[in-house]
């Protein structure tokens, strides 16, 4: 088989493949887009022209047929989920709902609304559903998703599925979406069991629930293996440092660049307070991060408002920071914890999913993060020195999840739910 035809044949895969994993929603655009984030090098022409001959095209608006909707919408303090109604011979918007989170009554209410304004409130009962509607509805423990569906009341337990559009038939053909992000997030609860470890040989087969690994010196066997282990996959990089051997180290300019974190060689503060440079380098690895598979990541170092960066940097700016990472990470499907710099939860503790906490019972800090514990979200913890038998009963009694690590942190562990 000649070259071509191999390499054609691989980008049909591939094409496929990244379709069906974006709810068959992606065009040529994003698909493309998509297919560069991982790694296949391909013009957009290629993947137009294979799609076409696929016969796999992405969602479109108009009069056509109806396919599956799937988007997010995007505002400065995260996304937020929006239920609307399009009439489809007008061709345009009757009714909406904006709400910062899933509930029934966001969908209900878009359609009261108008139903209402059509007078036509009365007729219930000639409401039909032509296609069935799943939506994953999230838990706040967020261990799996239970999809909820249509009847023509109300909304009750259905079965799995993507997110479709729904067809509605009454007097009036009017369209219903419930548009949501395809990329909604890990919500971590609290008492999961987690290792942490970036020196060492990792063991895939741990019996952990969560596992923080280096995002850039893990292989991506190793984390495919520990995602078949069913384990969440937590992967950091630093935030508000520079690390001169990162594979993308050569992007951040001398601008940028502070004094020299102590006992750490090869590393210097970031100035977080320039954005414009630091978020983009940030977002690719994040990229990066979804890729390979991770459902979290844990940005070190934004404490610099608390250190001798070389730039006069305040809480508020790493506040800024944060929230704008934060941001980014929930757009692209991937939760973000705080990782000490437990001055700025109370005006992160939004923005975060979980805390990453380092010694805070050798200095009598552990209060500080009631405000995280009361929200119902996870404290990582990890104590250096002390003995598990006197630190792990008093842990355990504040919900906090502990482990006693070597500085190294290394595969040695030991977890304070075993006290």
């Amino acid at each position: 088989m000649p070259n071509r035809t191999k390499w054609n044949t691989k980008l049909e895969l591939d094409i496929q493949q990244v379709w069906k994993d974006n709810f068959r929603v992606h065009g040529v655009r994003k698909a493309w887009r998509q297919l560069l984030r991982e790694g296949t090098g391909v013009t957009r022409c290629t993947v137009e022209r294979l799609m076409k001959k696929l016969g796999i095209q992405g969602v479109r608006r108009g009069r056509g047929s109806v396919g599956q909707q799937c988007a997010f919408v995007a505002t400065w303090m995260g996304f937020v989920y929006v239920a609307f109604i399009t009439d489809v011979f007008a061709r345009c918007i009757v009714s909406w709902e904006v709400s910062r989170s899933l509930h029934t009554d966001l969908v209900l209410d878009a359609l009261k609304q108008v139903l209402w304004a059509r007078r036509i409130a009365g007729y219930w009962s000639r409401l039909e559903i032509s296609h069935q509607l799943n939506l994953k509805w999230h838990t706040i423990a967020n261990q799996g998703s239970q999809p909820i569906r249509f009847d023509s009341r109300q909304i009750v337990s259905g079965k799995s599925g993507a997110i479709q559009g729904v067809a509605m038939k009454y007097l009036l053909p009017v369209l219903f979406f419930v548009v949501t992000s395809a990329n909604a997030h890990w919500n971590p609860p609290q008492g999961l069991t987690w290792d942490i470890q970036y020196g060492g040989t990792i063991n895939p087969n741990l019996n952990v629930q969560v596992r923080n690994i280096d995002l850039e010196d893990t292989s991506q066997n190793l984390i495919n293996q520990m995602k078949a282990n069913s384990q969440k996959v937590i992967c950091y990089f630093s935030a508000g440092s520079s690390e001169n051997w990162r594979s993308d180290f050569w992007k951040f300019p001398a601008s940028v660049k502070g004094n020299n974190l102590d006992g750490w060689a090869g590393e210097k503060w970031l100035d977080v307070r320039q954005l414009s440079i630091l978020v983009p380098i940030m977002t690719a690895r994040m990229d990066v991060a979804v890729s390979k598979g991770c459902d979290a990541i844990d940005p070190d170092n934004m404490d610099a408002y608390s250190n001798s960066s070389g730039f006069p940097i305040t809480r508020a700016h790493s506040e800024a920071y944060f929230t704008a990472l934060a941001n980014a990470a929930h757009a692209r499907g991937l939760a973000i914890g705080l990782k000490n710099s437990m001055e700025m939860i109370p005006n992160v503790l939004a923005s975060m999913d979980f805390a990453v906490n380092e010694q805070c019972k050798q200095y009598n800090e552990c209060t500080t993060y009631n405000p995280v514990i009361n929200a119902g979200k996870p404290v990582f913890g990890i104590e250096y020195k002390g003995t598990p038998s006197v630190f792990c009963p008093i842990q355990n009694a504040i919900h906090h999840d502990t482990l006693k690590k070597y500085l190294s942190l290394n595969a040695y562990r030991v977890d304070c739910k075993n006290y």
